[in-house]
Order: structure tokens, then C-alpha cells, then sequence
């Protein structure tokens, strides 16, 4: 019992810290300031990660609140992935995209 509530304690804060950080960087225009494959690696390495932490919640034994939190942390990994991929991969109409292959 005491493993599965640190397992799910420490999902939680890795998701939610990563989730965090992203919001802190985006706000404060960090961001910019790195070169755009860089932050383009950044960005979706923090929506991968905190998405699995996401998924790894809703597969363990928890309390109600806690799945609940586990589908919200899906939504914004969700939310910054695909952020991520429309702000460097996508061009604009008429504009290259910002990271071309």
C-alpha cells in the first residue's frame, strides 16, 4: 500500500512540475531566447513526459480525485504537444514553418 501511494505521489509531481516549468517558460518568453530546434526538443520532451505520468496515473490504484487530476494532466501534455508542434513544425500561410527538415 505505502509503494503504490509513493508511485502515484511522485507521478503526480513529476507531471505537475514539468507542466509548470513549460507555463513559467512560455510566460516569461525563455522560450525565444533559445534556438528554435532547442526549444522545439524542450517542449516536447516536457509534453512526453508529463503525458506519461498522465497515462502511469490513470494505471494505478488511486482515489477518485487522483484519475481525475491523471485525465487533466493528459489534456495540457496534450495541449503542449500539440502547441509545440503548431508553433515550430507548421508554417504560417504564406510563411515557411520555423523548423523545416
Amino acid at each position: 500500500m505505502f509503494q503504490q501511494s509513493v508511485r502515484y505521489n511522485s507521478f503526480l509531481w513529476v507531471g505537475f512540475t514539468l507542466q509548470l516549468f513549460f507555463i513559467f517558460m512560455y510566460i516569461s518568453s525563455l522560450l525565444t531566447g533559445l534556438p528554435p530546434v532547442l526549444a522545439a526538443v524542450f517542449c516536447l520532451i516536457i509534453g512526453f513526459t508529463s503525458l506519461l505520468c498522465g497515462i502511469l496515473l490513470l494505471k494505478i490504484n488511486k482515489p477518485n480525485y487522483v484519475y481525475a487530476i491523471g485525465l487533466g494532466m493528459i489534456l495540457i501534455a496534450s495541449i503542449i504537444i500539440l502547441f509545440t508542434i503548431f508553433a515550430y513544425f507548421l508554417g504560417e500561410p504564406g510563411q515557411s514553418p520555423i523548423i523545416t527538415f
